[in-house]
């Protein structure tokens, strides 16, 4: 089995793997100076998402990597590299770049993101600037600086365009059935189908039809053209049935 194989536990699963991807951290600069004199950064790169509905992908379907931490230093250099395997199409690659602290909570330094969707799935080197932003700390007049990075991505264009339709119906779990809720809609729809049925019936006796065959009919034909909501639907019902006699 190779990385590129589909199971039909990964299919039912949503964890398809659709292509490869390779990121390659090579350096920062002009970062903010979060401690006395420097900062010791590292980054966190997250592969997610959002589906329809404009949430994040569920948690076990992100993936993240750390990278080293660079001591004092406010343009480190990284020169790493890590994997990642891409689970669904729309992807994104999110860059947060933190400043470690050993006695209290990191201070974000800025992020970025690049969508896959502006890669080529060619399996070749694409090289981005990344100009960081950060809502949390007060604005700068030089900015929060700039991230370096390199991304390869390859992938399986029939495996991505497939993932579009399964993914968010095979990763959500069903509803439960529900007896009082199935009843219901059917009380609805005997209820609406009703007045079509007693409008063939009516039909059916004023163009006086020989047999049942044309009953049932002209019974599809006025479901369907009722369907279609047109204001000529009756007109052209009685037309055809009076073709057919």
């Amino acid at each position: 089995k190779t990385r590129w194989d589909w199971t039909w536990t990964e299919r039912m699963s949503g964890r398809a793997q659709i292509g490869q991807l390779q990121v390659h951290l090579l350096r920062a600069n002009g970062l903010r100076v979060a401690d006395l004199v420097s900062s010791d950064p590292f980054v966190v790169v997250t592969l997610s998402g959002f589906d329809s509905g404009g949430d994040e992908w569920p948690v076990p379907q992100r993936q993240r990597r750390y990278s080293s931490i660079v001591a004092s230093s406010c343009d480190p250099e990284f020169n790493e590299t890590m994997s990642m395997e891409v689970g669904q199409a729309g992807a994104w690659l999110w860059f947060n770049v933190w400043d470690h602290d050993t006695y209290s909570d990191h201070d974000l330094l800025g992020k970025g993101s690049i969508s896959l969707l502006d890669l080529a799935p060619t399996w070749e080197w694409q090289e981005f600037t990344l100009t960081l932003q950060n809502n949390e700390a007060p604005s700068q007049e030089d900015g929060f600086g700039e991230l370096h990075v390199r991304v390869r991505y390859r992938a399986k264009v029939w495996a991505e365009v497939a993932s579009w339709f399964w993914v968010e119906n095979n990763v959500l779990p069903y509803p439960e059935f529900e007896i009082e809720a199935f009843y219901q809609v059917v009380q609805d729809f005997v209820a609406s189908l009703w007045p079509v049925l007693q409008s063939v019936s009516a039909l059916a006796a004023l163009l006086g039809w020989r047999d049942r065959t044309m009953s049932l009919a002209a019974l599809l034909l006025l479901l369907g053209l009722c369907l279609c909501g047109s204001s000529f639907s009756l007109v052209l019902l009685v037309h055809t049935a009076l073709l057919a006699r």
